[in-house]
């Protein structure tokens, strides 16, 4: 389905100001282009899986703060434009994208907002001391691909309570005491179930998904619903 078209449905004849959640997951795109300038009240984006090889045509949004651009292919050279139209981005997904060095990732060193970041199944997961330049890279960050810098793994249920914690904030126009940002974005997201592929991560009992690695936590057994 057409991008333009997907958003028009998306929309449901509401205004763009009216706007504060996006799924344009069923699109098919090599960029945004046909997206409005401008959503000014959009606060949780979900670009995943759309094909984008490049972030033109990416709207203005002021009060951003969780993009899933998962499963599509794009570099760390697309990843500029995030400084300008996204200048509250708090949590970010580049699962399934093709990001294969350190240095492709410094640019996002400018989203000086940016507190958790996924990057499973990229090639930079497989870098020497993946995690370790990253969080020295983006020394503001909170967790990478889950956990923190000393591998301690965001509870779901926690991160979950905090995120609709934090929208209550952003709606009152008082985001700057948030102390948790939640992940509760990703539970839609493909980057689920397999083991983490970055070589220095430690054994742990893992939720989500990473990519491929000998040195990987194990996966926690799914629980029966």
């Amino acid at each position: 389905m057409e991008l333009k078209e997907v958003f028009e449905k998306a929309c449901d004849g509401r205004d763009i100001k009216e706007i504060t959640e996006l799924d344009l997951e069923s699109a098919k795109s090599a960029n945004l282009d046909g997206l409005p300038a401008e959503l000014p009240e959009l606060a949780i984006f979900n670009a995943s899986n759309l094909g984008l090889d490049n972030l033109n045509g990416l709207p203005m949004m002021p009060k951003l703060h969780t993009l899933d651009l998962s499963e599509n292919k794009l570099t760390g050279d697309s990843l500029k434009v995030l400084i300008e139209k996204t200048p509250g981005l708090e949590q970010l997904n580049l699962c399934g994208n093709l990001i294969k060095t350190i240095d492709e990732l410094k640019i996002l060193s400018e989203v000086k907002t940016l507190l958790t970041l996924d990057l499973y199944e990229n090639d930079v997961t497989q870098a020497s001391n993946y995690r370790e330049e990253v969080f020295k890279l983006m020394p503001k960050l909170r967790y990478l691909d889950g956990y923190d810098a000393n591998n301690e793994e965001i509870e779901v249920s926690e991160a979950d309570s905090n995120a609709e914690d934090g929208m209550s904030d952003v709606e009152d126009g008082d985001d700057d005491d948030v102390e948790e940002i939640g992940l509760s974005y990703l539970d839609s997201s493909k980057c689920l179930e397999e083991d983490d592929d970055s070589e220095d991560f430690q054994e742990k009992p893992r939720k989500r998904k990473a990519g491929p690695s000998d040195d990987a936590p194990e996966e926690k057994q799914a629980k029966d619903e």
